[in-house]
């Protein structure tokens, strides 16, 4: 086989890698919008089955920190590297939601790191910093950033919605066994008075039983 023809097969199957490598991450990042878009709809009517899977845990959660959330869109999907450097170094999808809640506007983010092309199962969600946040107008950078100094500067990770929403599923405590009222018992005299006074009425004014009644 010529050299020429070697370089021109090499040329090919790396054009193909390529290929497919851009097609799986444009898949992925277009599967992540749309995941993202649901978990949105689920936060808006507060409806965990609407979430895509491995998000319904967050709901909850989600809603518990922020209050109820009036609104929520996707405002930019994009790939994330994680283990940089080293040999297991991977690449996966991440999209971020802006919220609208009864705490002022946030911005969450939804990873997708599952490990499957075209694949909607959300690995992770948590609140981005105000500087990590991506960008945005001049009015809702403003609003965001008095809303996140508000709720302390610190960005809400993924353990704080779910330990939100594992409180909120607690049970509630049972409530204490209402005391059954207690009834006095009539005591001996009590109940001698009133044997006694059944005999009186019974000896309809006759002396001697009367006398007997007395004596009982």
């Amino acid at each position: 086989m010529s050299g020429r023809r070697i370089l021109v097969q090499v040329v090919v199957m790396a054009a193909v890698i390529v290929g497919v490598v851009f097609w799986a991450i444009g898949k992925n990042e277009h599967a992540a919008g749309h995941g993202a878009a649901r978990f949105a709809a689920a936060l808006l009517d507060n409806d965990r089955r609407a979430a895509p899977d491995g998000a319904r845990e967050y709901v909850t959660g989600v809603r518990a920190y922020f209050g109820p959330v009036t609104g929520a869109r996707v405002i930019g999907t994009h790939n994330e590297r994680a283990d940089s450097g080293t040999k297991s170094s991977r690449t996966f999808p991440v999209a971020d939601l802006m919220l609208r809640s009864a705490r002022g506007p946030a911005v969450i983010e939804l990873a997708f790191d599952n490990g499957g092309i075209g694949s909607e199962e959300v690995t992770s969600v948590y609140e981005l910093a105000l500087d990590d946040a991506p960008r945005l107008s001049a009015r809702d950078h403003e609003q965001l950033a008095s809303a996140y100094a508000a709720r302390g500067g610190i960005p809400a990770n993924e353990s704080t919605f779910k330990q939100l929403t594992a409180q909120t599923r607690q049970p509630p405590a049972p409530r204490p066994a209402e005391a059954s009222p207690v009834r006095a018992n009539p005591s001996s005299g009590s109940r001698k008075a009133q044997k006694q006074l059944r005999c009186v009425q019974r000896a309809r004014g006759d002396v001697t039983k009367l006398l007997e009644c007395a004596r009982s």
